[in-house]
């Protein structure tokens, strides 16, 4: 299982055995801090009671350590070396770990054995940026930090879950806790499971919730002007970017050219005493290629920058090493160029910052903004309009539509009108209910699902919003989107992306905006200070102006690109065939073939694009091929 996961932690391997409780921990090291044996892990407690592992950072491990000198000394004169993990098993021995867990800032998963009790507990960080799977199987209770380490258990014959492929269909990826196969789970952010080595019987604790930060935001909002909250920001910002600074090994940044990396590079120029390693890729079709901006953005700061253009014949290298890397089928396109970039920094650095979170906590999306102005139409259009829309529309689709409204609406929206109209017709008839929640949870499923409920492309298909319920109300359906954002896109998409791809060549990222003291500083931003006249992220935008004195706060946001559809009518194309022949897709009985071939075939004559729902189908495929 530790060899599974060598690419992990390359420069050191450990294991720690209690055979009376018939228990057996390993571990892979990244060396970050304190690169001596002193770092080793599994690690034992000073006091021998507990033993654990630990991937990730305790960023405040300093000042942890302090507390340990004024209320623990006898513990403090116990530490050996300066390694955060150490420190963190001593705050587990002094205060017990949901106190010490509630006191770290970091990112992490522990897996923590205590001896006296007979207990293991698993813990993951408040927003899931590192991963942790386990379950019980064959009679036994095992757990990693991928997929693969399981696998590579001789015991382990897992079978795949139907309706997890089926939620990747619809969305790109397998929402936690669900994993491809049965009985197994993804371990929800800021969660310890105790498992008890007697009864084998499980449970959770929360010792962080997004929930709990919401409801304690809604009746402390910030007061004062603008200009005394950014300064706030920028401070808190500033305090947070240092944690991820401090390193015993080399440092550096992703840098694509938008508000948020730009903003993170900028605050990092500032704190470092040389130029900060800056890392940025692109491609050969220009109107994907933002090497430019990022270009703009070292230059003004003055960092060390490295640039890679991707082309398609590096992309269809890359595209076997998915399956391997991602270890469950995952479709969002940029794994590729998050792939290439993570290998590229990788040759000048072991640690880079990234720009993650800023979308999330600050409205960055354009969906944000088009349900802005989606909610404030809905309300403005008179009834016999939303009945024509309700009635007409929903049976008819847009010829049912008068033209002048599909005009005024559908550009509006950019939405692809054929195969999500229908949705949105639902949507219209749920105008005059009291369901808020429904109404943007339609809202939310419309845009981030790749099919209509009109498709029958999936066997046994049913569009399944259940994993979008936010478990709290929030004020408006922006902040509502943001809520499930926050708890679903943010762990299953956009980090388990960048880390899967990362830590697969021994390169650790972190994410200095999901500092859990920033996001409680997010939460309590009134709205107007994160989008403001359909234009998002107000704060980040406001800052970096004072930062950083280019005119990229007004570009808009256009998200990372990956031309996709033309590589798979192009230089992935036989890949691509191969994956969808009726031969391939007979394999299984997941996918409707017959459907599955007339998109394939519609999207080669170019009278279709169904890049996106095509390349789920293919990362499924891709995946299945190697498992057989």
């Amino acid at each position: 299982m530790a060899d599974a996961l060598s690419r992990r932690g390359p420069d050191d391997k450990g294991y720690w055995f209690d055979l009376d409780a018939g228990v057996g921990l390993a571990h892979r090291r990244l060396s970050i801090i304190d690169l001596t044996s002193a770092g080793h892990q599994p690690m034992v407690s000073a006091n021998g009671r507990f033993v654990m592992v630990l991937n990730g950072e305790a960023y405040n491990f300093q000042s942890l350590r302090e507390r340990l000198k004024h209320e623990a000394h006898d513990l403090y004169a116990s530490l050996r070396g300066h390694s955060d993990t150490e420190v963190l098993l001593a705050a587990i021995q002094n205060w017990g770990l949901e106190c010490a867990l509630r006191d770290v800032n970091g990112m992490f998963a522990l897996a923590l054995w205590d001896r006296k009790s007979r207990t293991l507990h698993l813990a993951r960080d408040r927003v899931g940026i590192k991963p942790l799977y386990y379950g019980w199987h064959r009679g036994w209770f095992c757990f990693a930090s991928e997929l693969k380490a399981l696998e590579s258990c001789s015991f382990f014959k897992p079978e795949i879950d139907r309706r997890a492929v089926q939620l990747l269909m619809q969305t790109n990826h397998i929402p936690a806790p669900r994993t491809i196969y049965q009985g197994i789970q993804k371990l929800r952010p800021g969660t310890i499971l105790t498992v008890n080595g007697s009864s084998a019987s499980a449970t959770e604790t929360v010792f962080w919730s997004l929930e709990s930060v919401t409801r304690k935001a809604r009746s402390d909002l910030f007061e004062g002007s603008e200009n005394e909250i950014v300064e706030q920001f920028e401070s808190v910002l500033e305090s947070a970017v240092a944690r991820r600074m401090i390193a015993d090994v080399e440092l550096g940044a992703l840098l694509s050219g938008g508000i948020d990396s730009s903003l993170i590079v900028a605050v990092m120029s500032r704190l470092s005493r040389k130029p900060v390693q800056t890392f940025c890729i692109g491609f050969d079709e220009k109107q994907q290629d933002e090497r430019i901006y990022a270009r703009q953005v070292s230059q003004s700061l003055g960092t060390h920058h490295h640039e890679l253009v991707v082309t398609p014949t590096m992309a269809l290298e890359c595209v076997p090493d998915l399956s391997v890397v991602y270890d469950e089928p995952f479709a969002d396109p940029s794994q590729i160029p998050t792939l290439m970039v993570s290998r590229l920094a990788r040759k000048h650095v072991t640690v880079a910052l990234s720009g993650d979170g800023g979308d999330e906590m600050c409205a960055g999306y354009n969906r944000y903004a088009e349900a802005q102005r989606l909610f404030h139409l809905i309300h403005k259009l008179p009834r016999f309009v939303n009945r024509m829309m309700t009635s007409t529309g929903l049976k008819r689709g847009l010829s049912g539509l008068d033209p002048i409204l599909a005009r005024t609406l559908l550009p509006l929206l950019s939405i692809e009108k054929g195969a999500r109209y229908p949705r949105l017709s639902s949507m219209m008839a749920r105008v005059g209910e009291l369901a808020k929640r429904k109404l943007f949870v339609d809202f939310y499923a419309l845009f981030m699902s790749n099919v209509g409920e009109s498709e029958n492309w999936i066997l046994d298909d049913g569009f399944d919003k259940q994993w979008l319920e936010p478990s709290v109300d929030a004020k408006s359906p922006i902040e509502s989107m943001m809520l499930i954002d926050t708890q679903t896109y943010l762990p299953d998409v956009i980090l388990t992306k960048v880390d899967r791809a990362s830590m697969s060549v021994g390169l650790e990222v972190r994410v200095p905006l999901l500092d859990h003291q920033l996001i409680e500083f997010f939460w309590r931003l009134p709205l107007e200070l994160k989008i403001r006249n359909g234009k998002t992220k107000w704060i980040l935008r406001h800052l970096l102006k004072s930062l950083l004195p280019l005119p990229i706060t007004e570009r808009p946001k256009q998200g990372f690109a990956v031309p996709i559809g033309d590589w798979i009518r192009g230089p992935l194309r036989a890949w691509a065939d191969d994956l969808l022949s009726e031969q391939s897709l007979s394999l299984h009985n997941f996918i409707d073939a017959q459907n599955i071939r007339l998109k394939w075939h519609q999207h080669q004559k170019g009278t279709h694009n169904w890049q996106y729902l095509l390349w789920n189908v293919l990362m499924f495929q891709s995946w299945h091929k190697a498992k057989r």
